[in-house]
C-alpha cells in the first residue's frame, strides 16, 4: 500500500513539473516578438487646439537618439521645425505659429525606428 502512495505522488509531481516546464517556454516563445517600448518617443497631443502664437510640442523618451519634428499642411508641404539629438526625458519645443496660415496641419515626430503624426488646427486670427 505504501509503495502505490509514492508511486502516485511522484507521477502527480513529475505531472505538475512538466506542465510548470511547458507552461514557462509558452510564455517565452509568446514574449519574442515584443516590442521594446523603451526605443520610442511618445508624443502629446497640444493642450490647446485650435492653437495661436506659441505651441509647445511635448515628447518624451527614454533613451538618447535623432529626432525630428516637422509641420506638413493639408497639402502636403511640410517644413522642418527641429532635427537634433536628445537626452532621455520630457522635450518641449516650442514653434511661433504666426509664420503660418490658419487651417488644419499635421506635426510630425520621426525617429530611425518610427513616424508619429498628430493632426492640429492653427487659429491665428
Amino acid at each position: 500500500m505504501n509503495y502505490l502512495f509514492f508511486k502516485d505522488l511522484l507521477f502527480y509531481s513529475f505531472f505538475i513539473i512538466m506542465a510548470i516546464i511547458l507552461y514557462r517556454r509558452l510564455l517565452r516563445r509568446m514574449s519574442k516578438g515584443n516590442i521594446d517600448q523603451s526605443d520610442y518617443c511618445i508624443l502629446f497631443s497640444l493642450e490647446i487646439n485650435p492653437a495661436s502664437g506659441e505651441i509647445p510640442f511635448y515628447f518624451t523618451l527614454e533613451k538618447e537618439q535623432m529626432v525630428s519634428l516637422f509641420i506638413e499642411h493639408k497639402d502636403k508641404s511640410s517644413f522642418l521645425v527641429v532635427e537634433k539629438t536628445f537626452k532621455p526625458g520630457g522635450h518641449i519645443i516650442r514653434y511661433d505659429s504666426k509664420q503660418l496660415a490658419d487651417g488644419f496641419y499635421y506635426y510630425i515626430l520621426k525617429t530611425n525606428l518610427q513616424e508619429t503624426k498628430k493632426k492640429f488646427t492653427i487659429q491665428n486670427n
